[in-house]
């Protein structure tokens, strides 16, 4: 906007938004998927459900891609 070019600002929002969008969403998928193990051990001592919690955040962190990129492509805030 200083230099005078606002024909650059939507392209220049959109890639932020892109860009930043996605670290978050990867960020999180990675944390779902690598730390998939550990976190439902935080749950109680079942072993099973430990077992079961670690299945089901795989398939939140391919919901979390699919869901994040929709949002962001979509221009609108999740909340």
């Amino acid at each position: 906007m200083g230099a005078g070019r606002r024909e650059a600002l939507r392209p220049i929002g959109f890639g932020g938004a892109w860009g930043s969008g996605w670290t978050v969403i990867g960020s999180f998928a990675l944390v779902f998927v690598f730390a998939g193990d550990d976190r439902p051990r935080f749950t109680g001592p079942s072993h099973e459900v430990a077992a079961l919690a670690a299945r089901l955040l795989l398939v939140a962190a391919i919901f979390q891609i699919f869901d994040g990129g929709q949002v962001v492509g979509s221009g609108r805030s999740a909340v």
